[in-house]
């Protein structure tokens, strides 16, 4: 999955921690690199959730690479952005680690009630 010319800037501020002013020079030379990394990010992320967020976006996907958060639409990786919790490294990946177990397990346990819902009313039409 490639990432979107936003999404390199992105990576480049966001994860790399380059000044803004620099980015276009650095992208000019270094694109192909910058989506490389993204690429890993990508395939080697969790998915969370498909949907919206807030009412000016359209619906997309969300994956988290350890504490980068990848989102998703089309094909492309649109932005990311790292989760901070202002609590040293070691923590903050813990709770990372945490919440993301709990939603896979949410996920789980909707997708099994979701299976048993469709169960029941296939019975019902056969008896």
């Amino acid at each position: 999955m490639n990432g979107t010319d936003h999404a390199c800037a992105r990576y480049c501020e966001r994860i790399i921690g380059m000044p803004v002013k620099s980015i276009l020079k650095y992208l000019e030379e270094n694109k192909k690199e910058i989506q490389g990394y993204i690429n890993q990010l990508a395939n080697n992320s969790t998915f969370l959730y498909h949907g919206k967020t807030d009412s000016k976006h359209a619906p997309s996907d969300y994956y988290i690479n350890d504490d980068i958060i990848l989102i998703s639409r089309g094909g492309y990786i649109r932005t990311l952005y790292r989760v901070k919790f202002n609590l040293p490294q070691r923590s903050a990946r813990k709770i990372i680690r945490n919440l993301v177990n709990e939603i896979l397990r949410q996920q789980r346990l909707l997708s099994i009630a979701k299976e048993i819902a469709f169960k029941r009313r296939l019975f019902k039409m056969i008896s």
